[in-house]
């Protein structure tokens, strides 16, 4: 099954704030706002396209182990961190109820290109490993 996301993927280690509990005056560390924008957007995104496979049969979340291949496409000259930029995309497609869980995912394939057109986007394709063991 393949997916695309809209606009770019942000890396989830580089962008965080820390916040302060106003109750107890603990510090943590949370993502920041533009991660959580990148986050609901990209939810809602895959969401439209895990129902219109379930609509074609497809089940979900997606049991079992599962290769993933991304293709990032990014306008311009930014360099993104890419590893963050899978973490990213990967709780997306959990969040999304794609995937039952991230650590399913025991092989990647990513690439990333520059392009000169108008927006920044990532294609995934998700397809079982084809391993007969199961991942508890």
């Amino acid at each position: 099954m393949r997916f695309t996301i809209h606009g770019s993927v942000p890396s989830w280690k580089n962008n965080r704030r820390i916040v302060t509990n106003p109750a107890n005056g603990k510090r943590r560390m949370i993502k920041s706002d533009v991660c959580e924008r990148w986050l609901r957007d990209a939810v809602f995104e895959l969401a439209s396209q895990r129902n219109r496979y379930a609509r074609e049969g497809a089940t979900f979340p997606i049991d079992g182990w599962l290769d993933v291949e991304v293709w990032f496409f990014y306008k311009g000259k930014r360099r993104p961190d890419l590893d963050n930029s899978l973490g990213a995309l990967l709780d997306a497609l959990q969040a999304a109820g794609i995937i039952r869980n991230d650590s399913q995912v025991v092989r990647v394939t990513a690439e990333v290109w520059w392009q000169t057109g108008d927006e920044s986007y990532c294609t995934v394709e998700i397809r079982p490993t084809g391993r007969g063991d199961e991942n508890g």
